[in-house]
């Protein structure tokens, strides 16, 4: 059982939220998108597992989310914030997207809004642990 609480906090709650996502699909007969969620409960646990104990490549306990050490962690760290950045400029581009085709810009424009706080967010909290 020690070996659970080296599962990251990422990893915990992964799990947790498909599990949960998994349980209100079933509850409303989404049987076919369940299904296709449900395997990862399972896997992603398994590498978790696996990744905290060292095992397996440097890449795969990157792409699990779950650093061994503090090179593990530092990788991890600059994957996620490559994502964020990625995801900011994907984010503005659909707007833009939207803008020019008149769908939804309300709604791409919230998520914007969402990205930037939690970036944001993230950012202050990174400043602050140095």
């Amino acid at each position: 059982m020690a070996t659970l609480r080296r599962i990251s906090w990422f990893n915990r709650l992964a799990i947790l939220v498909i599990t949960i996502g998994v349980i209100a699909l079933l509850s409303v007969g989404q049987w076919w998108t369940a299904s296709l969620f449900a395997p990862a409960i399972p896997i992603l646990g398994w590498l978790a597992l696996r990744s905290s104990r060292g095992q397996g490549s440097d890449y795969d306990r990157v792409s699990a989310a779950q650093p061994y050490d503090e090179r593990d962690a530092r990788a991890t760290l600059q994957g996620f914030a490559w994502l964020g950045q990625f995801v900011f400029l994907a984010q503005i581009v659909l707007v833009f997207w939207a803008t020019l085709t008149t769908t939804d810009v309300v709604g791409e424009a919230l998520r914007l809004v969402a990205i930037g706080v939690v970036l944001g967010v993230a950012n202050w909290v990174a400043v602050r642990r140095g």
